[in-house]
């Protein structure tokens, strides 16, 4: 290139802005696949539209807060920890159990090729159009069917290593292997081992506390 069209930033700060980038990237695109689409995907089937925006603002609190505490992952956009309204909140896992047609929109949503994309995108996931009503999870509640609970206090429940916390541990740790699923082998790439390699910041089992 002539002089007057060579880039002026240093080639490692350029390296290490593309890393960071693609990075934030790629973490907003786990989380989103890993819990915002599955939660719209429920509220969607029970037709229950109302909460559609309330997952993809007061849900997405609650799921950023439990990656931040359980795995030290920070997304770009902080959380709000002192959010009361607990509209969006679901664990669908327990719903993907027990019924079959979300389980297999579900498993659609989570195809690696996927990654990022909106549920009304694919046509298995539109297709889900009810939930019975017997395996439907308690309103406003994430795996702790506490209805009083906010991102801040799930978050720092997810860190109580008590006995009597294990069952809903283990039933966390399964959103989490997922979320890690997309930082793995072929799905996260050269690009995101180089990445790393400047940004540590994320599948560390850090013990955070919001108190």
């Amino acid at each position: 290139l002539p002089i007057s069209h060579c880039p002026t930033t240093p080639l490692p700060h350029q390296v290490v802005e593309f890393c960071e980038q693609w990075l934030d990237d790629h973490k907003l695109a786990a989380f989103k696949t890993t819990f915002v689409e599955p939660a719209l995907l429920y509220f969607s089937a029970i037709s229950a539209e109302r909460h559609l925006i309330n997952t993809i603002v007061h849900g997405r609190n609650l799921y950023a807060a439990v990656l931040m505490s359980t795995l030290g992952v920070q997304l770009p956009v902080a959380p709000f920890l002192d959010d009361n309204h607990r509209w969006g909140w679901v664990p669908f896992l327990r719903v993907a159990k027990a019924d079959p047609d979300f389980k297999s929109a579900l498993d659609v949503l989570w195809k690696p090729e996927n990654l990022g994309k909106d549920r009304v995108t694919l046509p298995p996931c539109k297709n889900v159009k009810s939930v019975p009503s017997e395996v439907r999870p308690p309103d406003k509640t994430f795996i702790w069917d506490d209805q009083d609970m906010t991102p801040r206090t799930l978050a720092n429940a997810a860190l109580d290593m008590s006995a009597s916390n294990k069952d809903r541990r283990d039933e966390l740790s399964e959103y989490l292997a997922k979320f890690i699923e997309w930082f793995s082998g072929r799905l996260f790439g050269l690009v995101g081992w180089f990445a790393c390699a400047f940004f540590r910041s994320f599948a560390r089992s850090f013990r955070f506390s919001f108190r």
